[in-house]
């Protein structure tokens, strides 16, 4: 049988597999902080990681802590044919299941976002 990816335990939510809770609610190692909010930004970890957006919320909350913030490097290995796909200046999605990722979203957005 397969372990699940995530395990709610006393802690909150665990990933066995990387060893580390997303948002927990009592002290452990490591913290994955999805968000500066309060109920997910606790007091007491070893180690947080975090959006570079939230560091200063959380700092600001939490004082002197040992947060790192991960930004960039390779999305994926795949590249989207944004010309290709581009009929009348509207960009078509492809038939396949796909997600969008933008890199630099204040950059790379010009224009909106509009549903059919």
């Amino acid at each position: 049988m397969k372990k699940p990816l995530l395990v709610f335990n006393q802690n909150g939510i665990y990933c066995p597999k990387a060893k580390i809770y997303i948002d927990a609610w009592k002290p452990v190692n490591k913290v994955i902080i999805s968000h500066a909010h309060a109920d997910h930004s606790k007091y007491g970890h070893q180690f947080y990681l975090s959006h570079p957006y939230s560091l200063p919320v959380i700092r600001h909350r939490l004082g002197n802590i040992k947060i790192e913030s991960k930004v960039g490097g390779v999305y994926s290995t795949f590249d989207y044919d944004i010309k290709g796909a581009t009929m009348s200046n509207i960009v078509y999605p492809s038939l396949d299941p796909m997600i969008f990722e933008v890199k630099y979203p204040n950059n790379d957005i010009q224009g909106r976002v509009t549903t059919l």
